[in-house]
């Protein structure tokens, strides 16, 4: 084989390598853009969602409600057998382990607000915890927001799952 058809060769295989890496990293991105509701704010409590006291962000839009049930039905409360300052700490040892940065932690309140960094693009998300006693217990409720971006791509569904199994027993 000539030295130009092996090079040629070579090239052709690193590019087609890159396009593969390209789409297994886009593909469940792409996925999700067709699959799920074009919306950017995510919250645990549809008829209550946690306020921003903290950060400047805009009130839960309404239309996010219904598009929200049907595209992530899983997202809702937990509700915890411990007291709320027990869930207080296990809530900032959860944000802090998913390298969250904290702006505002008030106990007495129920409410921790703080900033994620999504890794792949370093885009900066809004997040806010709101515990409540309920029963002989605390419930957990959390908002997440993309700041930037109309479609999140599962994103902020994704925090809050995550941060709430964090805080399972």
């Amino acid at each position: 084989m000539p030295a130009r058809s092996t090079a040629t060769y070579g090239v052709l295989c690193i590019l087609t390598g890159a396009l593969l890496a390209v789409l297994y990293v886009t593909a469940p991105m792409l996925q999700t853009l067709f699959t799920k509701p074009s919306i950017n704010d995510i919250a645990t409590d549809l008829a209550d969602p946690p306020a921003f006291v903290a950060t400047p962000a805009p009130s839960y839009p309404a239309d996010f409600a219904d598009k929200q049930r049907r595209g992530y039905p899983e997202i809702g409360p937990l509700t915890l057998d411990a007291s709320p300052d027990a869930v207080f700490e296990r809530a900032r040892d959860a944000a802090i382990d998913m390298d969250w940065r904290i702006r505002a932690a008030e106990p007495a309140e129920g409410r921790l607000e703080a900033v994620a960094t999504t890794p792949m693009m370093r885009f900066k998300d809004d997040v806010v915890v709101r515990l409540r006693p309920e029963g002989n217990g605390t419930r957990v409720d959390v908002r997440s927001r993309s700041r930037i971006g109309r479609h999140d791509l599962g994103t902020n569904a994704r925090r809050i799952q995550d941060f709430l199994d964090r805080l399972q027993p």
